[in-house]
């Protein structure tokens, strides 16, 4: 039976040691596994956070442990208050979050410099990928002019970004992905979806990816370059079937060279081992 002042420990959220300081129902300890328990229990923690009307069949389970030591009415009282001021806290942390998220979407509503941009507001969804897509289309038209860029929405969930010669991946990259809504967390296999105050006033997407591209004539000249600084024999380029340039290496570092030539990561290189070159 678990009384009140009883401490406890719960693994969830990194680790919590805590305090029951209220109890509603009957408890039914011996029956927790068949029917599930009949009481329900208040917990203060130490960290200033609080559970309410958590079940007994919970707080007997696997991420719980019940210690026998219970401690006194003065010791919740303390918990309990730093656990009001937390909430106090956390409000008033949440309030100015909001103002400052505010007025940054305001400043930017305003900002001459993005006066060709579309806005949402104006019939738009804040997550709108085709607006996203609109505005990512006009900015690199005004930072590169004179090269073509392929931007495509995929199911109003992504925006690829795809470009032959021109500005380096991370120069494009520095444009495109602040129009990304989040990230995907491979560690927990989830999305996480963040919030900014560019993407508020312009449009964002799912996923923002990008593709740099090297015509035949711009990857045989590095190709020639590089072959002749390192005394290579001369590899052939080749066309592929999406237009974009491509060249089978051998076992060295030509791809790395290359691409530290050209300025970006996303050479189209094909690596084959030769027994003798």
């Amino acid at each position: 039976m678990i009384q009140i002042g009883q401490k406890i420990y719960s693994i969830l959220y990194g680790g919590r040691y805590g305090v029951v300081y209220a109890i509603h129902g009957e408890q039914r300890p011996s029956g927790i596994v068949s029917y599930g328990g009949n009481a329900t229990f208040d917990i203060v923690f130490k960290n200033g956070t609080e559970t309410k009307m958590l079940p007994e069949s919970i707080l007997h389970g696997v991420q719980w442990q019940i210690f026998d030591e219970v401690v006194s009415a003065d010791e919740i009282k303390q918990m309990r208050e730093l656990a009001a001021s937390e909430i106090v806290r956390k409000a008033a942390e949440a309030k100015e979050k909001f103002q400052k998220f505010s007025a940054a979407v305001e400043a930017l509503r305003a900002n001459p410099a993005y006066g060709a941009l579309q806005q949402t507001g104006q019939g738009k969804s804040i997550y709108c990928t085709k607006l996203a897509a609109i505005n990512i289309r006009r900015q690199l038209k005004a930072e590169f002019p004179g090269v073509k860029f392929s931007v495509r929405t995929n199911d109003c969930e992504a925006v690829r970004v795809v470009w032959m010669d021109g500005p380096t991946g991370a120069e494009v990259r520095s444009i495109v992905q602040k129009y990304q809504r989040g990230y995907f967390d491979g560690m927990n296999d989830i999305y996480e979806y963040t919030s900014s105050p560019w993407t508020a006033v312009f449009g964002s997407a799912k996923y923002v990816n990008e593709q740099r591209q090297h015509s035949v004539e711009a990857l045989t000249k590095a190709v020639e370059t590089v072959c002749k600084e390192h005394g290579w024999p001369i590899v052939e380029v080749k066309t592929g079937f999406d237009g974009g340039a491509w060249v089978n290496l051998g076992d060295h570092n030509m791809d790395r060279i290359l691409s530290d030539y050209l300025g970006c990561v996303d050479v189209h290189l094909v690596r084959m081992t030769v027994a003798a070159r």
